[in-house]
């Protein structure tokens, strides 16, 4: 091996395990609680604000981050014939169930549920091929660039302001490159960003109002194999995320009191999927993914069926065409 191809896996090699996650510091539910009531919020509002905060960005992240970087591919894109990069584009339709406090006090229970679409455009370029171990083992530290946009739909009718925006950027590495005998693996790191979402009202129908954003950073690792013409893949993300809500909450006089807030956490999701080629150069795909116990929190004493600690489950249905 060259000094300059050593130089090369070296550099790589340090990029790679940059991406891997660090254990983030966890604001918890209940702190955010606690600044409510030092605030003058009433105890029950500043907790169902609290978790419907939490909850949200669970949900936001599930949607922002949804199975794999590039619709159930496993392995990097790599370069064209000639060393030109190779382009993807995809276009990726899903959404999720979620279940939150109700903050409007319409519907006479503690309990909103609503389903919440996504629709995201993706765009993809494999840059580097990576090294080539052995004769039948390559793709070793190969690099794509990955960008994509979302669009979060959330029901204006349960009480949200509506659209979100959502966007992502980052990069994958590659650990092995599918080959008839081998499946394909790689590593991903991808920086999201989440726009501003409210939820609930400062007047005679409600007695809260949340407003968040959240930023996160994703981690991931994929493996796939093409059997019996069909693609099967699977992987495990971590997600980091951070969010600064704003609450507005009654306290029981007439009036709201402004709050604050800060949270964050660590998640780890699991998803599968399956794609099947529509052409030369197009693919169609299926995903479903699983984050457990999203949501699971201990404050003081509630209404017994406020809180949840069911997962979050999402899927999707993607296109994707590779140039």
């Amino acid at each position: 091996m060259s000094p300059m191809v050593r130089s090369t896996v070296v550099l790589r090699i340090l990029v790679l395990f940059s991406f891997l996650p660090v254990p983030a510091m966890s604001q918890t539910v209940a702190n955010l609680q606690s600044t409510c009531n030092a605030a003058g919020g009433e105890q029950q509002h500043c907790a169902a604000s609290a978790v419907a905060a939490r909850k949200l960005m669970g949900y936001m992240s599930a949607l922002a981050a949804p199975g794999f970087e590039i619709p159930s591919e496993s392995s990097t894109l790599g370069r064209r014939l000639g060393g030109m990069p190779r382009f993807s584009a995809f276009v990726r339709g899903g959404g999720l169930s979620a279940e939150i406090p109700n903050l409007l006090g319409e519907s006479g229970t503690n309990r909103s549920s609503f389903f919440v679409p996504n629709l995201q455009f993706g765009l993809g370029l494999g840059l580097l091929d990576g090294v080539q171990l052995m004769p039948t083992v390559g793709g070793f530290l190969s690099l794509d660039i990955v960008g994509h946009t979302n669009l979060l739909l959330f029901p204006k009718e349960d009480g949200f302001s509506g659209r979100v925006s959502a966007w992502g950027i980052g990069a994958r590495i590659g650990i092995l490159q599918e080959s008839f005998t081998l499946p394909g693996v790689s590593v991903s790191v991808i920086r999201r960003g989440v726009g501003d979402l409210s939820l609930g009202g400062v007047s005679q129908e409600g007695f809260s109002q949340v407003t968040i954003g959240s930023s996160i950073t994703s981690h991931r690792v994929t493996i796939g194999k093409d059997l019996f013409a069909l693609g099967f893949a699977a992987g495990i993300a971590w997600n980091d995320m951070s969010s600064d809500p704003s609450l507005r909450v009654t306290n029981g006089q007439g009036a709201f009191v402004p709050v604050d807030g800060l949270l964050e956490s660590t998640k780890a999701s699991y998803f599968i999927g399956v794609s099947k080629q529509l052409g030369v150069l197009s693919w169609m795909s299926a995903e479903f993914g699983f984050v457990p116990n999203f949501g699971s929190v201990n404050l003081l004493p509630v209404p017994e069926n406020l809180f949840l600690a069911e997962g979050i489950v999402f899927g999707s249905l993607g296109v994707l065409l590779k140039l």
